[in-house]
């Protein structure tokens, strides 16, 4: 029970990484069949664009990466 929400949380933020609304996570209750689906998408790649959920996580250090090359 302790690990619960964490990986609630883990994985929620994977479908928001893919489009996806958090409420995907239901499909996990279904036997077999949507924990194997629920592995697939959490497994499938990230979007490199922003989308409704926010920014994409990566660019955020690339942003601060091109703010300490422009003060050089």
């Amino acid at each position: 029970m302790t690990i619960f929400i964490p990986n609630l949380s883990i994985s929620i933020r994977g479908l928001h990484d893919i489009g996806k609304s958090g409420w995907w996570v239901l499909i996990s209750l279904i036997p077999i069949i949507g924990w194997i689906w629920i592995i697939i998408l959490l497994a499938i790649e990230g979007e490199n664009k922003p989308n409704k959920y926010g920014p994409v996580p990566g660019k955020v250090e690339s942003r601060a990466e091109n703010k300490n090359e422009n003060q050089q």
